[in-house]
């Protein structure tokens, strides 16, 4: 029971992540949006590192924790947008102990992510992400926009990730921006405590 509240609780707060990016696949006009920047750049994010293609702005931050029968979960989503139209979001719940079940938890995310955007996957297979279980998909919407996106679920430890490029066309999300985007994923490792002597 426990399991399935978590997965829950988690697939909720990676619906609400992926509502955000959409929303801002196509931006409004902002008073002070953050800079773009001309090249690619390698962008430490609390515990991983991407690389945001040129032209993408900075990150924007949320964090919530969230209480649950098997203690807190800290949810935090990190959106970036593009001039284009694309969106990039690299999100993380992170538990208060190790996941027992991750392929669950990722089929979780993503069947919710799938329902809540009213969207169909037109792929799915298990893919590694940095070296850890994952699962990698291809997905569509027809309403209220066409949107194209491409996710990569992964698992290390407490934390399980989910890494997304939002696009208007399909050719988009397969794009040498968005392969930039998940072939610079990297999972970092906690460091070990070294003893004192």
């Amino acid at each position: 029971m426990k399991s399935a509240i978590t997965s829950t609780i988690v697939a909720g707060m990676l619906l609400g992540a992926f509502a955000t990016a959409e929303a801002q696949v196509t931006p409004a006009p902002a008073p002070q949006a953050p800079a773009a920047s001309a090249t690619p750049v390698t962008v430490e994010l609390d515990g991983l590192s991407v690389s945001l293609p040129a032209g993408f702005e900075e990150f924007a931050k949320d964090e919530k924790t969230v209480e649950s029968d098997s203690g807190p979960i800290r949810n935090v989503t990190y959106v970036s947008k593009s001039a284009a139209g694309e969106a990039i979001i690299v999100s993380f719940s992170e538990f208060s102990g190790p996941l027992l079940n991750p392929n669950q938890m990722m089929t979780s995310g993503k069947d919710s992510l799938l329902k809540g955007a009213n969207a169909k996957s037109e792929s799915e297979e298990p893919r590694e992400l940095d070296g850890q279980p994952g699962l990698h998909l291809l997905f569509s919407a027809d309403q209220p926009r066409p949107l194209f996106g491409r996710g990569q679920y992964g698992v290390q430890d407490d934390r399980m990730y989910q890494l997304i490029y939002l696009a208007g066309s399909p050719d988009r999300r397969i794009s040498p921006d968005a392969e930039l985007f998940f072939a610079s994923i990297d999972l970092k490792e906690e460091a070990e405590e070294i003893p004192e002597g």
